[in-house]
């Protein structure tokens, strides 16, 4: 209804709850004497990254329906 969807977007959105998923369960379900390795550390890293992804990628698709009246009701000095 009015807007369109960014394919890109929604992808870049579904792959980063994939990888959160994936990189959540790996954490929680590892050995701890598997924790030693170059791919453990590579994990790690990546689990650090992956929230942060999400909420950059909702926030380049966020957008109030109406931005006059969404900064009006927030008592902001933008006008457009």
């Amino acid at each position: 209804m009015g807007r369109e969807r960014v394919l890109a977007m929604d992808l870049l959105r579904g792959l980063a709850v994939v990888a959160m998923i994936g990189v959540h369960t790996v954490n929680a379900l590892l050995d701890p004497a598997l924790r030693q390795g170059a791919l453990s550390a590579v994990v790690h890293f990546a689990s650090g990254l992956v929230a942060p992804a999400f909420l950059l990628v909702a926030g380049f698709t966020f957008r109030p329906p109406d931005l006059d009246t969404f900064y009006v009701a927030q008592g902001s000095c933008v006008t457009f």
